[in-house]
């Protein structure tokens, strides 16, 4: 694709960063062999974890790839997603800025009640699925097999239980 700068017709060049590791690798080579088809150039910048970090808070990137995971407990999206993060060195390294998710992410922090808060992560998921501000390429999804005398406690990470809690029922 091209685009006149200063009258001057310029190809598109947009710079991909991941660390070297064989899912960014394998992403950027997709990437860069799906954009040629429709003209764009992408250079591929295979970078360090640490370069990535700092790439990434500094928004020093056109598209980056990035692994979200999240923790045990209740999941706050105020630092990945709240504008006030926005700024160089904060964790919102979309620069994501909307008014209504922020209201939104402010109300799961301070609510109290389980379907109200799950009501509430839902509206969250339908802004960032309208708004796009980042895109999730994919998630992951493992399922366990348990036999049925056992009562294990399972979490939604890996490897999907907590060791040493399995019990005969």
């Amino acid at each position: 694709m091209d685009k006149k700068i200063k009258g001057k017709l310029t190809n598109a060049v947009i710079s991909y960063k991941s660390t070297s590791k064989p899912i960014g690798k394998a992403i950027g080579l997709s990437l860069k062999e799906n954009c040629k088809k429709i003209g764009i150039d992408i250079k591929l910048n295979f970078i360090s974890s640490k370069e990535s970090r700092s790439a990434a808070k500094k928004a020093d990137f056109d598209i980056i790839a990035k692994v979200y995971s999240k923790d045990l407990v209740d999941y706050s999206p105020y630092p990945k997603w709240h504008s006030d993060n926005a700024v160089t060195g904060g964790a919102n390294t979309s620069r994501f800025n909307n008014k209504e998710c922020d209201k939104v992410i402010e109300q799961i922090i301070s609510e109290k009640d389980k379907i109200k808060k799950e009501e509430l992560y839902l509206r969250f998921q339908e802004i960032l699925n309208r708004e796009m501000p980042t895109v999730f390429l994919f998630g992951t999804t493992e399922n366990m097999v348990v036999n049925s005398k056992f009562e294990v406690l399972t979490s939604s990470k890996r490897p999907g239980y907590f060791a040493n809690t399995a019990t005969l029922k």
